[in-house]
């Protein structure tokens, strides 16, 4: 028995049933802060009585932007990278983006694929920790890249922003710490 394709609900559809206009469809759908809670409630009651589901490719047509930030780390499993891929996610997320989150393994051959897709989906953003910070090749690819890119827990000379830690400061003051409490035999 074949089965029937289902057919796409519009937002027309969606601001006829809420009895609103398809700017203020949109502007829920997209999460402005123009829309009072009521009516923000009332659109999206009849978006899912109706089934309806945005059509991200034809919103990134449309604007030109993805609303995707593509986030690669070698290793989700490390605490470092957890705790701050989730408050990137959350801070992405209040702005309206999704996030892509991808694991390298410290493979330099993956971590090229995993951009290549990144630039195929014409991501608007990343959030790079490449394995090896010396991977030339890999830096290079990052600084020409035609989106916002920003390095975690990694620099380099390129021009790439970057985010990280001073954990070399941050070793050396708690050292210091202990030793002015008297401690001379310190393990780390």
């Amino acid at each position: 028995m074949a089965t029937r394709k289902a057919r796409k609900v519009t937002i027309v559809e969606v601001a006829r049933r809420a009895g609103v206009s398809l700017g203020t469809v949109s502007r829920v759908i997209n999460r402005a802060e123009t829309v009072g809670p009521e009516l923000r409630e009332r659109v999206l009651a009849a978006a899912r009585a109706l089934g309806y589901v945005p059509n991200p490719a034809a919103r990134a047509i449309r604007s030109r932007s993805t609303r995707v930030v593509g986030v690669m780390v070698p290793d989700i499993s490390n605490p470092l990278f957890g705790a701050t891929v989730g408050g990137a996610e959350d801070l992405l997320y209040r702005a309206g983006y999704n996030m892509v989150l991808t694991n390298s393994r410290y493979e330099a051959a993956k971590e090229r694929e995993i951009l290549a897709l990144f630039k195929s989906r014409q991501f608007d953003g990343m959030i790079v920790t490449p394995g090896d910070e010396h991977e030339r090749a890999l830096l290079e690819l990052l600084a020409e890249w035609p989106a916002p890119v920003v390095l975690l827990e990694r620099e380099t000379r390129l021009s790439i922003d970057s985010v990280a830690a001073d954990h070399y400061g941050g070793v050396r003051q708690a050292a210091g710490y202990i030793l002015e409490l008297g401690h001379r035999r310190i393990g780390l």
